[in-house]
């Protein structure tokens, strides 16, 4: 596993709604079977998905 340290800033405020969560959730997690709730894998580089300012469609 690697990590960076980002030390940008995300604008503050904005609002997700359940369908934008779930969405994003079907889009970019992959549950393991065992403990799909403790184990899985976030897909990187989502396409559409801006990471400065995210706009979950």
């Amino acid at each position: 596993m690697v990590a960076d340290l980002y030390t940008g800033s995300y604008p503050t405020g904005r609002k997700v709604t359940s369908k934008q969560a779930t969405n994003l959730t079907a889009l970019v997690i992959t549950a393991h079977e065992f403990h799909p709730d403790w184990n899985y894998t976030i897909a990187a580089g989502y396409p559409g998905l801006d990471h400065d300012t995210p706009g979950v469609t």
